[in-house]
């Protein structure tokens, strides 16, 4: 399984999980990989700020337990570790950045192991629209990486819970009293939509459009 992720937090936040998974049995121990030079720094800087985190992940610390820390986990540093991941013949995860998809070690273990149909990728952040992300969660044939067809025929899944994204009816929560909104970022079907939400609340709302000025 190959799990595509940003090195700060996100990475950090699937391994505690996984390994709640698997310390209660639900999921099989198999080998995990981060194969991210950046997030195996920045989980180092991780078990130095316990005080900042959960109360469960704080309780977890006290018992001697690691939260992050599965019975199979590896970080992979050079370059030639990263390779060897794609002779892997058994089960096994693999962790990677860029979590959308826009360089980073996770673009070449999608070349080797999107024409599996044993493997699957499992995606845990927002994708653009017209991505590489995007068109991998809309099934297509083929995708292109790195100047190259590759065939996708591994399963695809997605768990939008882990995106740091708020959604529309946070939004609206965080935008209540304001009277006037101006909205510059996002895709134009989503910021219509906030937009009409926002003008059935008597907002003086204004979804802005490319190279077209805006009345702040």
């Amino acid at each position: 399984m190959l799990i595509p992720s940003f090195a700060l937090e996100r990475a950090q936040e699937i391994l505690f999980h996984l390994r709640n998974l698997e310390a209660n049995g639900l999921i099989p121990s198999v080998p995990v990989y981060v194969d991210s030079p950046l997030t195996a720094r920045i989980s180092q800087v991780f078990e130095e700020l316990r005080e900042t985190f959960s109360l469960e992940a704080q309780g977890l610390f006290q018992r001697g337990i690691d939260p992050f820390a599965l019975r199979k986990l590896h970080y992979t540093g050079s370059v030639e570790e990263s390779k060897a991941l794609n002779e892997l013949e058994n089960p096994a995860v693999i962790i990677a950045g860029s979590g959308m998809f826009s360089g980073g070690r996770i673009l070449h273990h999608l070349r080797h192991h999107l024409p599996d149909r044993k493997n699957a990728l499992l995606i845990v952040g927002y994708q653009p629209e017209g991505g590489l992300g995007h068109h991998l969660l809309s099934r297509a044939r083929t995708v292109r990486i790195h100047g190259r067809e590759v065939a996708l025929r591994a399963e695809v899944h997605t768990l939008g819970g882990f995106s740091g994204h708020a959604g529309q009816d946070e939004l609206l929560d965080w935008l209540s009293g304001q009277k006037r909104v101006r909205l510059v970022h996002g895709e134009l079907p989503r910021l219509h939509a906030l937009g009409k939400a926002l003008y059935q609340q008597s907002v003086d709302v204004v979804v802005a459009q490319l190279a077209v000025p805006i009345q702040v």
